[in-house]
This record gives C-alpha cells, sequence and structure tokens, in this order.
C-alpha cells in the first residue's frame, strides 16, 4: 500500500496563465488569503502539500463561485432587477443551475480529498489519475456553461436597454438592499450597471476555464 502523490494526478498539465489576464480573479485570490479561517475559501490540495495546477484551477473557480453567490444572486430576484415573462424566467432558472454547480464542487471537494489522502495500491494509480482528471473536468465543463448563459443573459439585457428596449423595465434604477440585506458592493448602483459588471465577470470565468462550448 502507497499514499499517490498529489503531482501525480497531474499528466503534464500546462502551466498556469498569468493572472494579470483577469483582473477580478487576481482580486479574488489577494481578498481570500487576508480573510480569517473559518471564512477563507481553502485550497483542494491536502493539508502542508503544494497544489497542482488542476488543483488551483479549481480553487479560483471556487473562488468565482463565492464571489457570484456573494455578490450577485442577491440582485438577480424580481425586486431588484424587473423582465419580462421570458427573461424573468431566464433569470430564476440561475437559480437551479447554480444550486447544481455548487453541489458538484462540494461532491468534487470531497472525491478529491479521499483520492489525495486515500490508500491505494500501486495497480490503482493510473485509475486515480484517470479518476480525477474526469472530476476536474466535469466541473469545470458544467461551471462554463453556466458562466457562459449569464453572460449572454446579461449581455442581451445590456443591449437591449441601449437601445430603448423594454426587456429590463428598470435599467435606468438604483439596485438598493434592505438592511437585513447586509451592504453590498452593488448598493446604489445602477441596474444597467451591475448588469454589465456581471457580464464582465462572467466572461472572465469562462475566458479562465477555457472550456469549448460543446452541446450534448
Amino acid at each position: 500500500m502507497n499514499v499517490i502523490d498529489e503531482r501525480a494526478l497531474e499528466e503534464s498539465a500546462p502551466e498556469e496563465e498569468p493572472l494579470e489576464e483577469f483582473p477580478v480573479l487576481a482580486l479574488l485570490i489577494t481578498e481570500n488569503s487576508g480573510l480569517n479561517a473559518d471564512k477563507r475559501i481553502a485550497s483542494f490540495a491536502a493539508k502542508d502539500a503544494a497544489p497542482t495546477s488542476l488543483q488551483n484551477e479549481m480553487f479560483h473557480l471556487a473562488l468565482y463561485v463565492a464571489f457570484y453567490e456573494r455578490e450577485f444572486l442577491p440582485f438577480l430576484t424580481e425586486k431588484h432587477l424587473k423582465l419580462d415573462l421570458k427573461f424573468s424566467m431566464d433569470r430564476d432558472a440561475f437559480y437551479n443551475t447554480f444550486e447544481s454547480l455548487q453541489r458538484k464542487i462540494s461532491d468534487y471537494r470531497e472525491a478529491h480529498q479521499s483520492i489525495t489522502e486515500g490508500m491505494v495500491s500501486r495497480d490503482l494509480e493510473s485509475e486515480v489519475r484517470k479518476r480525477a482528471m474526469k472530476l476536474t473536468r466535469m466541473v469545470q465543463v458544467e461551471a462554463a456553461k453556466f458562466f457562459r448563459g449569464l453572460e449572454r443573459f446579461c449581455g442581451e439585457l445590456v443591449e437591449d436597454a441601449r437601445e430603448g428596449g423594454v426587456k429590463c423595465r428598470n435599467c435606468d434604477g438604483e439596485v438598493s438592499f434592505d438592511a437585513i440585506e447586509e451592504n453590498r458592493m452593488l448598493q446604489g448602483r445602477k441596474v444597467i450597471e451591475v448588469l454589465a459588471q456581471l457580464k464582465d465577470v462572467a466572461a472572465e470565468a469562462v475566458g479562465y476555464l477555457n472550456i469549448p462550448e460543446i452541446d450534448g
């Protein structure tokens, strides 16, 4: 019986892209590192081990997802974003797809922990590597689909609003959260500005994941 070296879980992973291309992610990494341990998004690496490239990718995805949940999910409601019927249905559909993505990331963390910290025989090392890669790509494909959908959704609304359309009925209004919703960065911003910002965040996440758009 042997402990799997975590770096054996990667198969010639490419070098990580410079974060200059992903300013939102760079900011999220800095902010996360400054939080207390109980509030910080944890790395996917085993304790006292340096993360692999794949583990870093999943960690960065978790940061994007947490940022969306914290700042933008409360905005995507009838109270803050008044839309026509079609776009209202599209907006509401993001809740289910987001919950599904969250569950998959949580399942990935548990499964990956059992892989990286488990005891397996040498005969199973190849299967372990394949399983780790498969788990990673499954989550990333769903995440790319989710953020790509958000990018299109926001893009259509922003374009329509700038052309004087009525798909968004309060694009010129200001976002106002109740005291119970806590102080958020979107407070006082114009709805159309928030939609444009969410579009940019989603586009950056899609670019970072770099997953081709393939149906089926």
